[in-house]
């Protein structure tokens, strides 16, 4: 268990999270993170239990800053599926919320990009904190939007068709935050702003219309 945070382990968690993103779990040592925290080495085991603990509590630490991304979603969903049944127009005003979100989240300049390396490795090598991202954020997220792919396909697909396309459409916007700078060499982009995120949030909209053979022709919102 986390002891109460205090200076030192606010320190270690800011300092831990990029290392370990850079790096691999085994190759940062708590000698590298204590020294580039400034605090005593036993300040690792004393807060976190060790290095295993203080791993885990980056992660608890951004799936804790997420939590506003799934209560939104969840609440999103209660408030909307009922009126997209059968209704391309509101399906495509709650696809375009959801992918608007989801950009605008994983492009946000104020949240640093390693976060979201180190989810994505972790989840890509099925690392010690595997489980805890899946159970406390991505599968959340991922059951939450396939309710809402279930009405759009009108329930016809079998639940791991259905899970592949929810895959996809989240995939569409993740590679945004992980590949900006190739992403912005390939466009001629000079800057990667508001200007330039809402090009992608309004792109990647009507691709996954697309995916979901929803007809783009009516205007939203």
């Amino acid at each position: 268990m986390i002891k109460k945070q205090t200076t030192a382990a606010a320190k270690l968690l800011d300092i831990a999270g990029p290392l370990f993103a850079s790096q691999s779990f085994e190759a940062v040592s708590t000698r590298e993170i204590a020294d580039e925290a400034d605090v005593n080495l036993s300040a690792i085991s004393y807060h976190f239990g060790g290095k295993d603990g203080l791993y885990r509590a980056v992660f608890q630490k951004i799936i804790e800053d997420l939590s506003p991304v799934r209560e939104f979603l969840k609440t999103f969903m209660d408030e909307n599926l009922e009126k997209a049944t059968d209704n391309p127009e509101h399906q495509r005003f709650m696809l375009q919320t959801i992918i608007h979100l989801i950009v605008g989240t994983v492009t946000d300049l104020n949240v640093p990009r390693w976060r979201m390396r180190l989810i994505i490795r972790e989840l890509q090598a099925k690392g010690p904190c595997f489980d805890l991202v899946c159970d406390e954020h991505a599968n959340i997220v991922h059951a939450q939007i396939g309710r809402l792919v279930g009405v759009v396909t009108g329930h016809s697909l079998p639940p791991q068709e259905t899970r592949i396309l929810v895959h996809s459409m989240i995939g569409m916007c993740l590679q945004f935050g992980l590949n900006e700078a190739f992403l912005s060499s390939q466009l001629g982009w000079k800057n990667f702003g508001p200007p330039e995120i809402k090009i992608l949030q309004e792109r990647t909209t009507k691709s996954v219309w697309a995916l979901l053979g929803i007809s783009p022709e009516k205007k939203v919102g």
